[in-house]
């Protein structure tokens, strides 16, 4: 599977578990559970880097699920729902924990291609998609800097995810892009 080369050469870790669930070349659905960790549900898409993400993204929420037997993060993680940044359905925090866990990395595997000049960044739409997974990025940190009651462990995750947050728009402001999404759900 090329996303496969692609994950490796962007240094993202991969585990091989991946099951078709169908094709469609116009949208794609992705999922993976709690119950059953280890394990990505994909549609197949025709677009390589949709389908890259999809890998990255289900193997970030199989590795914080995994880690979620072991310790809470959040002490509020699934009452009151909140407007998310990547789905059209109000998602309780640990949702959108979930969704920057996965989407920053996937940013991050966005700007190493980028600056390996890697032959799909030069694709029509690479650098768009970028700053949409941003700017949906700084949205989820924002609602969980609002709301999350964190635990310990909960704190020390956040943590690592604003430094690679912080990294991503210092990057975005020396390119003299906005860091302030257009249409925002209010935090």
């Amino acid at each position: 599977m090329e996303q496969l080369t692609l994950v490796e050469q962007g240094k993202i870790e991969w585990q091989d578990v991946a099951a078709p669930v169908g094709y469609d070349a116009t949208r794609h659905l992705s999922a993976s559970y709690r119950e059953a960790i280890g394990t990505m549900y994909l549609t197949l898409h025709p677009h390589l880097m949709t389908m890259t993400e999809a890998v990255v993204h289900e193997f970030q929420h199989n590795k914080l699920n995994v880690a979620s037997y072991g310790c809470e993060f959040l002490e509020n993680a699934f009452h009151t729902l909140y407007p998310s940044p990547v789905r059209p359905d109000p998602r309780p925090l640990w949702g959108i924990l979930l969704a920057v866990h996965a989407f920053l990395p996937v940013a991050e595997l966005y700007r190493r291609m980028r600056d390996a000049e890697h032959p799909s960044a030069a694709q029509p739409g690479f650098g768009e998609r970028l700053s949409d997974i941003d700017l949906k990025n700084h949205e989820g940190m924002e609602m969980l800097r609002a709301h999350a009651r964190l635990t310990p462990a909960g704190r020390a995750l956040l943590d690592d995810l604003e430094a690679l947050e912080r990294r991503h728009l210092a990057d975005r402001t020396a390119r003299g892009l906005t860091n302030v999404a257009t249409d925002v759900h209010s935090a």
